[in-house]
């Protein structure tokens, strides 16, 4: 469920690296005796095959061994290897200057890690083109971020995505979201402060639906944002107009329930009510 989170996140991946994945590492390196050394984000224009960079300290001497990080969202298959080879032909070509001793180092390992799957194909091009620089080519796939996310970053994970943390640690439940673009319209213009009841049973399809996800959108804009009350038999939620267009806030349903009930807490305002899919058991 957290990997399905990850694919689902409104956050694009400069913000995945920034806001969960470097803080995760700098957790898992403090409970780990600070095994890695200067997590940083140094993704964007100019970063050259790395979103993330960090080091360890190796042997005797102290060596530096740095690690290059290259996050993305998504699939990647054949159609994307390309890409990466290049990315990782500059991650494990460019220097890393150490500025408190002028020393410069290269990677000595390059990881691939996205929040989808990577097929064996694109892995064993990917390795076998960068072979000839003779470093570690490692891949993180969805699973693998989970598992690191749900080991050491777990409850502040949650917090960033503003998500239930019972719905983030299942493992029996699954979201099936509509097209973004073209979201299943259930009212297109709502302005009433009384409770009203919306119809649902166009958009919980499966008879083990247990939660719908509701978006509203002002008419006069999201700025300043609407206040909205929706009720179902076991749930009664608060949500901001805006916050239900940012992240997936389950909305939970009884057994057999196709319908929940919505009001304005401002008056004179007007909204259009979009379904953006659903969550069910396994």
């Amino acid at each position: 469920m957290i990997q399905n989170l990850l694919l689902v996140s409104k956050l694009k991946e400069n913000e995945l690296s920034q806001r969960v994945f470097v803080p995760c590492l700098q957790k898992m390196s403090m409970l780990m005796q600070y095994a890695f050394r200067d997590v940083r984000f140094i993704g964007g224009t100019g970063e050259l095959g790395n979103d993330i960079e960090f080091h360890e300290i190796i042997g005797p001497d102290r060596h530096r061994f740095y690690s290059g990080i290259q996050v993305k969202k998504g699939d990647i298959g054949l159609a994307e290897a390309t890409d990466l080879i290049r990315q990782g032909t500059q991650a494990l070509e460019k220097d890393i200057l150490d500025t408190s001793t002028g020393h410069k180092y290269r990677c000595g390992r390059w990881i691939i890690a996205t929040t989808g799957q990577i097929t064996l194909p694109a892995q064993n091009q990917i390795a076998t083109e960068l072979s000839r620089y003779g470093k570690f080519i490692s891949f993180w796939d969805g699973i693998k971020l989970a598992e690191l996310i749900q080991d050491y970053y777990y409850d502040e994970f949650i917090r960033v995505l503003g998500v239930d943390p019972i719905y983030a640690g299942s493992q029996n439940v699954r979201i099936h979201l509509f097209d973004p673009e073209n979201p299943i319209e259930l009212i297109k213009d709502f302005s009433s402060t009384e409770w009203m009841d919306i119809s649902l049973a166009d958009v919980i399809p499966p008879a083990n639906t247990d939660a719908v996800f509701l978006a509203f959108y002002p008419h006069n804009g999201n700025l300043p944002g609407i206040e909205i009350a929706m009720q179902t038999a076991i749930d009664d939620l608060v949500i901001g107009s805006v916050m239900s267009q940012v992240n997936l806030i389950p909305l939970r349903i009884k057994k057999g329930q196709a319908s929940c009930r919505v009001r304005l807490l401002q008056a004179d305002q007007h909204v259009r009510i979009v379904s953006r899919g659903f969550r069910f058991t396994i």
